[in-house]
């Protein structure tokens, strides 16, 4: 935080704004696609960073969100590697 007089609205670097948070629940849908288990994981940290901005509690939510981030990635990844790995296992 500087000291310009505008504390109140605290920026963490991973997300942003605190009022701008990205809830990745149409990824976390997507991602159901590619890594099933992974996928469920961060659809349920997406739906409830969603219910915790609604409700006013950013720091739950940014905390969901970056979680909910992680395993998107995760699923992704390794969806992608499972894909691939199933591709070459057909030659």
């Amino acid at each position: 935080m500087t000291g310009n007089g505008n504390e109140s609205e605290y920026v963490d670097p991973d997300t942003g704004p605190l009022n701008d948070i990205k809830t990745n629940l149409f990824l976390s849908v997507l991602a159901i696609l590619f890594c099933f288990p992974l996928a469920i994981v961060a659809l349920v940290f997406a739906v409830s960073a969603s219910s915790a901005k609604q409700a006013g509690d950013d720091i739950n939510a940014a905390y969901r969100s970056i979680m909910s981030r992680k395993f998107l990635i995760a699923a992704f990844v390794i969806g992608g590697i499972l894909f691939v790995l199933n591709i070459l296992g057909r030659q």
